[in-house]
């Protein structure tokens, strides 16, 4: 990191150190600095944590996490003050909740004596699938 903040380019840096880039790439992916270095910005600054921080929010709102868990996850209330302090974090928001929606938290379906009766019953039906019969005790049909 050192040598990328000194203005070595990529290349450079990673033959110096005996790295190959592909392993310099694979590291990015977890390595949150790194990334930043790779990006031509000082991991170190003040401005890239409040960065880091609002990247952190939108993953996990990306990863089908309600807003107000993630807030408790980060450990900080800072997400609703920052979508209103920023019209674009606030689209960001927005859009990365809308396309991660089917993969939010719908709440576990309980199993139950009823349901399983119900689901049985449906089983029973002449031509029956597992999945209809799935289906047809969740809708309530059975």
């Amino acid at each position: 990191m050192t040598a990328l903040r000194t203005g070595q380019t990529m290349d450079d840096a990673a033959t110096i150190l005996g790295l190959d880039l592909p392993a310099v790439w694979a590291r990015a992916r977890t390595d949150t600095r790194l990334t930043i270095a790779l990006a031509g910005r000082d991991p170190e600054a003040a401005d890239e944590r409040h960065r880091v921080a609002r990247a952190e929010y939108l993953r996990l709102l990306a990863l089908g996490v309600a807003p107000t868990r993630a807030q408790l996850i980060l450990g900080a209330g800072h997400p609703g003050s920052w979508r209103g302090d920023d019209p674009a974090f606030a689209q960001a928001c927005d859009a990365v909740s809308a396309a991660s929606a089917p993969y939010g938290y719908t709440g576990m379906t309980r199993l139950t004596t009823e349901r399983v009766a119900r689901f049985l019953q449906a089983l029973r039906q002449p031509e029956t699938t597992v999945l209809a019969a799935a289906a047809a005790q969740e809708a309530g049909r059975v």
